[in-house]
């Protein structure tokens, strides 16, 4: 999911996709058996925290797509 297009929110890599892509990428990696995944879905708080605690930030980082929360 590397070449996804991707915004940064105060440091925050946040996927830029709509929910058809999203969708459409989760049915392809559900058909992936046996892969793993990790999806955030960031919200404001969720960035800010980030920000203050380099542990949150790496947790986010780390995630194989965040996508924003909709809220």
């Amino acid at each position: 999911m590397s070449n996804l297009p991707i915004r940064t929110i105060l440091g925050v890599k946040i996927h830029a996709l709509t929910k058809d892509q999203v969708k459409a990428l989760l049915a392809e990696a559900a058909l992936q058996q046996g892969k793993q995944f990790v999806i955030a879905t960031a919200n404001a708080e969720m960035v800010m925290l980030a920000g203050e605690n380099p542990q949150f930030a790496a947790l986010l980082a780390a995630a194989d797509l965040v996508v924003p929360d909709g809220a």
